[in-house]
């Protein structure tokens, strides 16, 4: 009896460790060599620990509200390969996954319709981001809605504890005369974040709306 308790017990440390050797929230740190990615309030893991953290890691992803008013974060889980555990090769894939658009209706798509991404490169603790395509229609957006879009690249990318500020560049040029702010080495800014229970457009209680609602 007392070595199937021992086996069990065993049974239940190694279950405990498989469950979390697939998956990182933002407070978890994947060290990769010299280049280690390090998400908003990150955990310093040992070695060990870090390796068991190579397949996935889920990070927050930024998108304008339903409202319009304010940026709420979204949960995404991002892959890569042993070779990928780059913060540059992360950053990209986030910037990307801004592109397509969130999964959560409370939240639209962040960026205009039809941006490209030509590039992320990384200049010391600045992540210069260079977006094509569409990304121009931006700078006919009024001022408010601009600064929105901006800082959600800008809070998606410095999940990263290694990237400071983000420059937004369209097509290699710099647009911060066309938004009238300045678009270059941005920081993180949680002023314009609101929790997903407020993302979601006030509905308008018309009479027709108030018809549709059946009484008990």
């Amino acid at each position: 009896m007392k070595l199937f308790r021992i086996l069990l017990c065993l049974l239940l440390v190694c279950v405990a460790g498989a469950g979390i050797g697939c998956r990182m929230d933002r407070d978890v740190t994947v060290s990769a060599g010299d280049d280690t990615i390090f998400p908003v309030s990150g955990e310093i893991l040992s070695e060990a620990q870090s390796a068991a953290l190579s397949t996935s890691c889920r990070v927050r992803l930024y998108f304008i509200t339903q409202r319009g008013d304010m940026i709420s974060p979204e949960m995404k889980l991002i892959s890569f390969g042993e070779k990928e555990k780059r913060t540059q090769y992360l950053a990209t894939t986030l910037v990307k996954a801004l592109i397509t658009g969130p999964s959560n209706t409370r939240l639209a798509s962040t960026l205009p319709s039809g941006t490209t991404l030509n590039s992320v490169k990384l200049k010391g603790n600045v992540a210069v981001v260079d977006f094509g395509g569409e990304f121009g229609a931006i700078k006919s957006y009024d001022k408010a809605k601009s600064k929105l879009i901006i800082m959600s690249v800008v809070n998606t990318i410095t999940e990263f504890k290694d990237i400071h500020a983000v420059t937004i560049l369209y097509n290699g040029s710099d647009i911060s005369d066309s938004l009238g702010f300045d678009s270059s080495n941005v920081s993180r800014d949680l002023s314009l974040v609101t929790d997903i229970e407020n993302a979601a457009a006030e509905v308008e209680y018309t009479e027709n709306v108030f018809l549709e609602i059946e009484l008990e």
